[in-house]
């Protein structure tokens, strides 16, 4: 006689996915005790098998959250980037800009000067009894004399 016993690998999922068994040239060798034991065993091994699933698992996820961290670290660099680009830039306009302001005072201030000197010149012309050489704007500013406008 033959004795043979069959015991289901059920992992996690209750879903059988292998079986362990023996035989023995013995009748009734497999008594309640050893049965019990090799039981345990395969739970043992279904407890391997799931574990190792789930340590695979977590190696991919591993390397998802290493992709998205160096994703993040990328934009955060990016940003870095373009803030210190934007702070340069910034600089320079300012820079320009009071360039600029410098240049519109004198230019005003200039512009100013020679309405006056205009407004002179057509005073002095008015006490010497000469035509005046500028004529007057709607401001009341003196122009250019009509032949240099």
């Amino acid at each position: 006689m033959f004795s043979t016993v069959g015991i289901p690998l059920l992992p996690a999922q209750a879903v059988a996915f292998g079986q362990g068994g023996g035989g023995c040239q013995h009748l009734e060798a497999f008594d309640d005790e050893t049965c019990k034991l090799l039981t345990e065993m395969a739970s043992d091994l279904s407890f391997a098998l799931d574990n190792l699933d789930r340590q695979a698992e977590l190696i991919r996820y591993a390397k998802e959250l290493e992709r998205g961290r160096a994703a993040m670290l990328s934009v955060l660099e990016d940003q870095r980037t373009a803030q210190a680009a934007l702070q340069q830039k910034t600089g320079e306009l300012l820079a320009r800009n009071e360039t600029l302001t410098r240049f519109n005072r004198v230019a005003v201030d200039r512009e100013l000067r020679m309405v006056e000197l205009k407004q002179e010149v057509n005073a002095l012309l008015d006490r010497l009894g000469q035509a005046r050489r500028y004529r007057a704007a709607p401001d009341g500013s003196a122009t250019a004399p009509e032949g240099l406008v």
